[in-house]
C-alpha cells in the first residue's frame, strides 16, 4: 500500500527514482538533494501561499508547495514563508519585496 501523503514530498518522485537513485534517508541525503535543487531569490521579504484542500484549479499550486517550495524554504532562510489552506476560494502567491511592495498572483 502507497501512503500518497509520503509521495507528495519534495524528493519522493511517483513512479520514478529522484537524482539520488531512491528516497532520501540521512540528512546528508537530504542536504545532497538540496545541493543540486538550489534557488535563491533575492529581494523578497515574504511569500505567502494560499490554496483549497480540493476543488479545480488547485491542483498547481498544491504541486507547487510540495515539490517547489521546499527547495526555496532550504534556501532561503531569511524569507518568511506563509501558507494558508481555505475550504473554499482562489488559489494565489503573494510576494513582498524588501521595498514595500507586493505582487500577487492568481492561479
Amino acid at each position: 500500500m502507497v501512503n500518497w501523503n509520503l509521495m507528495r514530498q519534495f524528493g519522493v518522485v511517483h513512479g520514478s527514482r529522484n537524482v539520488l537513485g531512491s528516497r532520501p534517508k540521512t540528512p546528508i541525503d537530504w542536504f545532497k538533494l538540496y545541493q543540486q535543487h538550489k534557488k535563491y531569490i533575492f529581494g523578497v521579504k515574504k511569500i505567502t501561499v494560499q490554496w483549497a484542500q480540493s476543488g479545480p484549479g488547485h491542483a498547481g499550486i498544491r504541486h507547487f508547495q510540495y515539490y517547489q517550495a521546499p527547495p526555496i524554504i532550504f534556501w532561503n532562510k531569511d524569507i518568511e514563508w506563509k501558507k494558508i489552506k481555505l475550504n473554499k476560494g482562489q488559489p494565489s502567491l503573494t510576494v513582498e519585496f524588501t521595498n514595500g511592495t507586493k505582487k500577487s498572483i492568481d492561479v
